[in-house]
């Protein structure tokens, strides 16, 4: 059982120093399950006020939309003032370095106003790009400085993956794919809901697409569309729009939502060049398709040489996957034709001859599983589609440096 009295605490310095122990005297202990039921009882009576109040645990917002400046300012420093009062009585301390203002619309003339507004004795500075439990905001809401910081967060961790893999050696595929997920992915589509339908997003998309380059070892001229379908996500936009549909299903479950009421009749936008939340999941609901079925649709109708290996889609790595890291790149650069095949190297420019060691033709893909007398696999193109024990053998050949 949880206790909250003879709490202490000890400071150890990086040389090894410890200060005396101290006791606490008030608060509850950090990420305990019980604090933050405690911690909503003791601020239920917090008082109205004229702004919106929006607050998850101890991270408190106020709102208020108005055509005029002035008025927002005297309402946001009045309700601001009546928070301070209350936030005093009860000995709730405020982090004024956190604490900021902003404003949001698309008046461009109005870009760069200040505006006036105080807590108390205290002005509350002004901040452009505010973050709110971890997503960057600003002014027009394009969320543009929001996915410039996260794909420079995902590079990062782009770059760990990387490490972990190699062209002739490094994890195998299965671990490179739940690394991904769970290193990048799942940074990439935090509150991918709020901010998906962005025109910034392919800022962060080129991370995600790096990543699945890493796990599937095609070389970076490989068409992005082959990418899932051989490390087995979905895309990415998919992906986001799957989320969209999980969230509005639950909102449209429990009338008891704060976003319940959003789904339930037309609004008016008030930034008309931008896609609210509301109204993508109110596209989200309406939509009874499966992306997962768009996904395949897609892939069904379009002419890459991959098909021919890999007929439909899954969420799941395809055959090949237990292969060592050499041949898996191996497999997956035959089966898209794009690698360092004779004829690619000379097209970037980095040959002159594209001629293959067998002395005929341009050395492609194609010349190599059909034609080529030298390096052509035991059992020709299809024993690449079947992945026969003697095609595995051959994939480890060193001569097939592509």
């Amino acid at each position: 059982m949880e206790t909250l009295a003879q709490r202490s605490f000890v400071l150890t310095t990086t040389d090894g120093k410890r200060s005396s122990r101290k006791f606490l005297k008030n608060g509850v202990p950090k990420g305990s399950i019980l604090s933050r039921i405690l911690f909503n009882i003791y601020i239920h009576d917090i008082p109205p006020t004229m702004s919106n109040q929006y607050g998850y645990a101890d991270d408190l917002a106020l709102s208020y939309a108005h055509k005029k400046w002035e008025r927002i300012e005297e309402v946001m420093s009045e309700d601001s003032a009546i928070l301070c009062n209350y936030f005093e009585k009860w000995r709730l301390t405020i982090s004024w370095k956190k604490t900021v203002a902003t404003m949001f619309h698309l008046n461009n003339r109005e870009a760069y106003r200040q505006i006036n507004i105080s807590a108390g004795s205290t002005r509350v500075k002004i901040d452009p790009n505010p973050t709110y439990l971890g997503v960057v905001l600003d002014r027009s809401l394009t969320f543009g400085p929001h996915l410039k910081q996260l794909a420079a967060k995902c590079n990062s961790r782009v770059a760990l993956l990387r490490k972990l893999a190699g062209t002739t050696w490094g994890a195998t595929a299965h671990t490179l794919r739940l690394s991904s997920l769970a290193l990048v992915y799942s940074t990439a589509e935090y509150c991918s809901t709020i901010w998906g339908q962005s025109a910034h997003v392919k800022k962060l998309d080129t991370k995600l697409n790096s990543a699945m380059r890493i796990v599937t070892g095609c070389v970076k001229s490989t068409p992005t569309e082959c990418l899932p379908v051989l490390s087995g996500i979905m895309p990415p936009s998919l992906r986001r729009e799957l989320a969209a549909k999980n969230l509005a299903k639950k909102v449209m479950r429990d009338p008891t939502h704060i976003m319940h009421e959003m789904l339930g009749y037309e609004h008016r936008l008030r930034l008309p060049s931008r896609h609210p939340i509301y109204h993508h999941l109110q596209n989200a609901t309406e939509d009874r398709s499966k992306p997962i079925d768009k996904w395949r649709h897609t892939w069904r109708d379009s002419s890459f040489k991959l098909k021919h290996f890999i007929e439909m889609p899954v969420v799941d790595l395809p055959i090949g996957a237990h292969l060592s890291r050499r041949a898996w790149c191996h497999l997956n650069r035959l089966r898209t034709g794009y690698g360092r095949f004779k004829a690619c190297l000379e097209k970037w420019g980095f040959i002159d001859d594209p001629t293959c060691i067998c002395g005929e033709a341009p050395q492609t893909a194609e010349h190599i599983l059909s034609q080529c007398k030298i390096l052509k696999p035991p059992s020709g193109k299809e024993g690449v589609v079947r992945l026969d024990p003697s095609t595995v053998e051959w994939l480890e050949n060193e001569l097939l440096d592509i």
